[in-house]
């Protein structure tokens, strides 16, 4: 465990399995320095009453005198002995010193201190139980032992006759040849077989002369000397204290040679620090060649970077055998990559990116000539040199004409996909699963560059792993699966990018998706595919005119290979007169302003080629990559800097001293105060001139701020900054945003105002607040059946009699209720439903629905009129207008799934005339009658039986049903009255629609497969059409869609309003400090334009 400072010492007994321990030392410790109550170690374990033996993963304790232990074959020759420190001692830091000690049971002779190895040991003689113990602390912190700390342990042992005791001193010689490295030689260097011999040993030369760049064994490993990795900690974190992870035999050898191993070479050392980490043995990777013609591996990089004095205990670490902590860094520090390429950046210097790259610990460095190549060699080895870094001999190639690199294969032909991934995907077995599907598009996917039209050939796989796809593996999954496999096993060729060569991008674009293509003539006068890039197009963008989709490629495309296109001439190839677009587009569309300003780096000409002729592209474009996120939106947002000839303050100047109103305050303001006016005091009183400049002075509470004034000429394009290019934030987060720096009489309402004006906003954002329209409560009939709502439950489990759906219709008054089990929702069986009512009740004055389409329809609107039945279709997904029958439904649902035997479900319909009995005879909330009393005036009984003979007279009453439905419409009409004024707090009635008014109506998300929290709210363009009562409006499309011309019945709450309004048309250039709080009107005072103005009644 990590040393700590104990809180005390007390002798306790301890028994462990029956087995007793008498006089224990016990050192105590805080709670949190061990996860477990008490740690035994051997002071109590070496009793010699105490035997312990481990068999497989237990640990079996017992009386030496007892079994199993009693038939033990044991060397009682051999005699342990603990070294204690005589006294507290120090150990300074890098020395060696003798320590002072007791011997336990022996107070003469010889002992031999334990040593892993068999062979050699260190001898110590002991006179009067005493001995002197050499230590070394080769660590870079001060040791402290305490008095009667074990230093070590140690064997009693007798010298055979035929030991001598021999001294030998290391002369300075013995010390020089021992430092000298052993040479490189030829069989040691992964050379290109086609080199030359003379070539190979001017190479073998080169690499002797910096000898000191490899490292052969860890011992001749490097440390720089650029920098040091520091751990900085979360604030408020505890030190990881933690058990040795379990190890097999094997597992637990090869861990303690490896930390001897670093031990001995500096790169661990004895740690007192709080932190113990578990080791776990993991094995590397082998046979893995991932170089680039001529390469250099550092051997153990992340072990050739020290760590601060701070770090090293915070990578302390702790065996089955031991604890120690870090010298350098490793593998598993978050930052670690990051600043290993850092260390590369310092190390390599100028030459990173000119001639030789490095990834991580790869030095990667290409060369045309082996005297080029020979030449670099040189540089990088200067810089290694410098930085004190090794290299690993076995994992460099030198001169390869081809080499794997990062899963690729290049040689001078081109690029191409690695073999091990190739043999990985030829190798692949069918997937079983979702999980084998998504590991198969991952892998091919990485090579998605080489195949064209990889989308559509990976369709049928990648549906599979879309939300609740089950997975279901048929023919045209397993022909996708072959196909790809096949076609990356073929190993395609992508050609080396060349600046020198003749380039041209192809791009093209559909509603589905964009891509492009980088090609180049070869020397063999061929056109060569080097890059290609393709992205489906958003829910947005879908939408957007063929030219600008073919304008947005070309954009797209150059950005996304501009590492490729800057400082060469391209022609661009399209299908479409994009440029024309662009011209036409640019000074009136700010969206096209900004991709014009995105491509002027570019040096390129536009040609363009009938569509028959690209294919190619076409191709890519309609089966784009998926999950794109690199927009064109994006790339302008990280991308694009506007270069301003004015600041913003300069602009703020030029516009304030040309604006009437606010060159008068600055005269104003530019005499001195004894010479103003009481009026121009009055004037400018929240107002100063600073640097020409005139700024409003705020007092937000905690301090005085000073806010440029803009001028009226300036509002909308600062209104058009805070809002509609940064979120499209609400009214009072803009308006917040706008006052961090810029101050206009009568903010709120011009942001308010403009707000109302913004497509997107209309489109996208729901109201917050009380939602429109008041609780309209439907009149009670003047008979029973006079008024019948109507509506569909369902659907259900499709029953033995063939019915999915239920047909509900209540009596407005007496909510009595009939029940239709129906096939479907046609039409024809709403009517059968609605025909057999009426012979059983006659028909009704009014009948209420939902806008369902076998209500809307043709044969439904006929037998209405024929019958003089008033139809009152409810808004679109406004169920408050047909509140009675929702209610009733829930009744009815529960009812229904209580009533069902069945497993299946299928015999839901069985007992309707049941559920339809009880809720007829149960009572009513607002009635106090059961529907079926007020309509007949007494209370049935259905299975009393016997028990009906004991029945009160009282329950045999008949009542005059005119006067029960008489008490029922008065109770009725409380009850609306009480539930709409409760209903009306928390909504408000201030908003109405004048016939012709332009508005948007509430939409319900689109069943399209994807999330639709990013669909648009609201559909429209709408026109008002009509006023109807209770808040609800007609509205119409302004055109026809496809032929028709939509229109419905909307709720006041559904609806939005576009209102334009002029510049001109407000108050706000009025100097007032204080803008009040806007008092909308009933109705508004300024109307704005209307479209019913143009349009005659419909």
């Amino acid at each position: 465990m990590p040393a700590l400072t104990s809180m005390g010492r007390i002798t306790a007994d301890i028994e462990v399995d029956n087995v007793k321990g008498e006089g224990i030392s016990v050192y105590v410790v805080p709670d949190e320095a061990q996860p477990v109550d008490l740690i035994i170690g051997r002071t109590w374990l070496d009793l010699p009453h105490i035997a312990y033996t481990r068999i497989g993963d237990r640990v079996h304790i017992g009386y030496r005198e007892n079994e199993p232990f009693r038939n033990f074959p044991i060397d009682e020759n051999i005699s342990r002995i603990c070294l204690k420190a005589l006294e507290a001692t120090k150990l300074e830091k890098n020395t060696v010193d003798l320590v002072s000690s007791r011997a336990e049971s022996i107070e003469n002779g010889l002992i031999m201190i334990e040593n892993p190895s068999e062979d050699i040991g260190c001898l110590l003689e002991v006179k009067d139980g005493k001995t002197c113990v050499p230590l070394a602390n080769i660590g870079d912190k001060n040791i402290e032992f305490l008095k009667d700390q074990c230093l070590g342990r140690a064997e009693v042992i007798e010298l055979c006759s035929n030991v001598k005791v021999k001294e030998r001193m290391q002369s300075s010689n013995n010390l020089d040849n021992f430092k000298e490295k052993v040479p490189i030689i030829l069989s040691e260097i992964n050379i290109d077989s086609n080199v030359e011999n003379e070539r190979k040993q001017e190479l073998v030369q080169l690499l002797n002369e910096y000898r000191d760049c490899f490292a052969l064994n860890i011992s001749e490993l490097g440390s720089t000397n650029l920098t040091k990795m520091d751990i900085k900690e979360v604030e408020g974190s505890k030190p990881v204290c933690m058990k040795p992870y379990k190890t097999n035999a094997p597992e637990r050898v090869a861990i303690k040679k490896i930390v001897r191993e670093w031990r001995e070479n500096g790169i661990v050392s004895d740690t007192r620090s709080p932190y113990a980490s578990p080791v776990l043995l993991v094995k590397k990777k082998t046979g893995e060649n991932r170089l680039l013609f001529t390469t250099l591996d550092l051997a153990h990089g992340y072990l050739q970077i020290p760590l601060t004095e701070n770090a090293k205990q915070e990578t302390a670490f702790i065996t089955p055998d031991e604890t120690g902590q870090f010298e350098r860094m490793i593998f598993g520090l978050t930052n670690a990559p990051a600043e290993f390429q850092r260390l590369m950046y310092l190390a390599l210097g100028p030459l990173c990116n000119l001639g030789v790259l490095c990834y991580l610990d790869d030095i990667l460095i290409p060369a045309k000539t082996w005297e080029e190549m020979i030449e670099k060699l040189i540089e990088v080895f200067e810089r290694l040199r410098s930085a004190n870094l090794t290299l690993k001999l076995p994992k460099c190639k030198f001169g390869k004409q081809e080499v794997e690199y990062l899963g690729f294969i290049i040689n001078k032909n081109g690029i191409k996909p690695g073999s091990r991934k190739v043999e990985a995907i030829s190798k692949f077995p069918q997937p079983k699963s979702i999980h084998d599907v998504r590991r198969f598009l991952g892998l091919t996917s990485f090579f998605r560059r080489f195949i064209p039209n990889y989308s559509i050939k990976a369709r049928y796989l990648t549906q599979l792993t879309k939300k609740n796809e089950i997975f279901k593996w048929e023919k045209v999954q397993e022909e996708s699966f072959e196909t790809l496999k096949r076609e990356l096993t073929i190993q395609p060729i992508l050609a080396l990018y060349t600046p020198e060569a003749k380039t041209e991008v192809h791009t093209d674009a559909c509603a589905h998706g964009m891509a492009g293509m980088l090609l180049q003539l070869g020397s063999d006068d061929k056109w060569h595919l080097v890059y290609c890039v393709s992205r489906k197009t958003t829910e947005t963008e879908n939408k957007y005119h063929s030219s600008k989709l073919e304008l947005m490629a070309i954009v797209w495309t150059l950005e996304r290979l501009r590492q490729f296109l800057l400082s060469i001439s391209f022609t661009v190839v399209t299908d479409c007169q994009a440029l024309i677009y662009m011209d036409a587009k640019k000074s009136s569309n700010p969206q096209i302003a900004c991709w014009s300003l995105l491509i002027q780096e570019f040096d390129f000409e536009i040609r363009h080629r009938p569509g028959v002729r690209m294919s190619h592209i076409d191709a890519i474009s309609r089966a784009p990559v998926l999950n794109s996120s690199d927009t064109l939106d994006s790339l302008i947002e990280n991308k694009l800097e506007v270069c301003l000839t004015l600041s913003v303050e300069d602009q703020v100047l030029m516009m304030q001293h040309a604006d009437d109103t606010l060159k008068e305050l600055i005269l104003i303001l530019e005499k001195d105060n004894e010479d103003r006016t009481k009026e121009e005091k009055q004037t400018v009183q929240n107002y100063v001139l600073k640097g020409n400049k005139l700024f409003r002075v705020i007092n937000d509470g905690a301090r005085e701020r000073l806010l440029f004034v803009i001028p009226k000429s300036m509002r909308k394009s600062i209104v058009v900054k805070f809002h509609d290019l940064i979120g499209h934030f609400a009214v009072d987060k803009t308006v917040s945003k706008i006052k961090e720096l810029y101050w206009f009489p009568y903010m709120k309402r011009y942001v308010r105002r403009h707000i109302s004006m913004c497509f997107e906003c209309l489109a996208n954002k729901v109201p917050s607040g009380k939602r429109q329209g008041f609780l309209h409560p439907i009149s009670t009939g003047r008979r029973p059946f006079a008024i019948v709502h109507l509506d569909h439950l369902g659907p259900f489990v499709t029953s033995s009699k063939r019915n999915k759906e239920l047909l509900v219709m209540i009596d407005n008054m007496t909510r009595f209720v009939r029940l239709y089990p129906v096939r479907d929702t046609s039409s024809k069986n709403v009517l059968k439903s609605v025909k057999s009512f009426v012979e059983d009740f006659g028909l009704p004055n009014r009948i209420i629905s939902d806008r369902g389409s076998c209500f809307t329809s043709h044969e439904f609107q006929r037998f209405c009129g024929e019958n003089g039945i008033l139809h009152t279709l409810n808004s679109t997904s406004h169920p408050q207008g047909n509140g009675m029958v929702e209610r009733v439904h829930r009744t009815i649902l529960s009812t229904i799934v209580t009533s069902m035997k069945k497993d299946d479900q299928r015999d839901w319909d069985s007992k309707i005339k049941e559920t339809e009995r009880n809720l007829n005879n149960t009572v009513n909330k607002t009635l106090g009658k059961a529907p079926f009393e007020a309509l007949h005036g007494y209370v049935p009984r259905f299975k009393d039986g016997i028990l009906r003979l004991f029945a009160d007279e009282e329950h045999e009453v008949w009542n005059d049903p005119e006067k029960l439905q008489l008490e029922a419409r008065e109770k009725i009409s409380k009850g609306q009255e009480k539930m709409k004024a409760y209903y009306d707090k928390k909504k408000s009635g201030t908003l109405l629609f004048d016939k012709g008014e332009i508005v948007v109506f509430r939409r319900n998300p689109k069943a399209t497969g994807e999330p639709t929290k990013t669909q648009p709210r609201y559909r429209g363009p709408m026109v008002v059409t009509e006023i109807l009562p209770s808040d609800t409006y007609r509205i119409s499309q302004l055109e026809p869609s496809n032929g028709r011309l939509y229109a419905t019945t909307a709720h006041v709450s559904q609806l939005k309003a576009w209102r334009r309004w002029n510049e001109d048309d407000d108050d706000s250039s009025e100097n007032s400090d204080d803008e009040p709080e806007v008092q909308r009107p009933k109705r508004i005072v300024r109307k704005p334009e209307r479209y019913g103005v143009y349009m005659p009644d419909r």
